[in-house]
């Protein structure tokens, strides 16, 4: 009996070629919106300053994880997912290999088909999800 063909699923590399310049805008937006504050209303308002540049400040670190998580995905070669004999292999997040005596259930979930969950049993027995 022959093995099957493993199925091999890459990652969409066109939505991170659309998404890597909006993150890129909000990291970069971010400083300018507490010079902006600044400039505007002067530096008299320290509590409001310190709010600006709080809110500003985590925009920025959003906008930074999001370029690294695109440029990531535009960048990364080979399937981020096999399915094989041996079980589920998530090679874009470099997880260890799921086997198949470990899943308790496989469902896709989402309108489109945005996920796949597996219900699988860890090492003492008890149940977990992984998407």
């Amino acid at each position: 009996m022959s093995v099957p063909k493993p199925i091999k699923l890459y990652r969409r590399r066109w939505t991170s070629l659309i998404m890597l310049p909006v993150a890129l805008m909000i990291a970069i937006s971010s400083p300018y919106g507490i010079l902006l504050f600044i400039t505007l209303f002067g530096t008299g308002h320290v509590i409001a300053i310190l709010v600006v540049s709080a809110v500003c400040l985590l925009f920025l670190l959003i906008g930074l994880s999001l370029i690294g998580d695109y440029w990531r995905a535009l960048t990364f070669n080979g399937p981020a997912l096999v399915i094989d004999e041996r079980g589920f292999t998530n090679h874009f997040d470099g997880l260890p290999t799921i086997v198949w005596r470990d899943i308790e259930r496989i469902a896709i979930v989402g309108d489109d088909t945005d996920a796949i969950v597996i219900d699988v049993r860890n090492a003492q027995g008890a149940e977990s999800t992984a998407r």
